[in-house]
């Protein structure tokens, strides 16, 4: 009769779970630094009016398109990167 080891009881069941908290802790923050980039848009908003010489509805445009494209082309290179490797995925969209 083989002898089955139970993971809550050895060290080796703790690995799988550790690398899971690794990975949840990485995807954390990678969406913390590129939504805090994304949606940090009001505090430059002046610097942006002054620098390109540009009305408060322009800027006001290009940030309401700019934020539904971040999900648009999500839901687009999401499904992508599943079907290909990630890394393939990220070439074609690299000049």
């Amino acid at each position: 009769m083989s002898q089955r080891s139970d993971p809550n009881e050895s060290g080796a069941g703790d690995r799988p779970a550790r690398r899971g908290w690794i990975v949840v802790g990485g995807a954390f923050l990678v969406m913390f630094v590129t939504f805090g980039a994304a949606y940090s848009f009001s505090p430059f908003f002046l610097a942006l009016e002054q620098s390109f010489h540009a009305s408060r509805k322009s800027i006001s445009l290009i940030f309401s398109i700019a934020v539904p494209l971040y999900f648009l082309l999500g839901a687009v290179s999401g499904p992508l990167a599943d079907r290909w490797a990630a890394i393939a995925t990220a070439h074609h969209g690299h000049p």
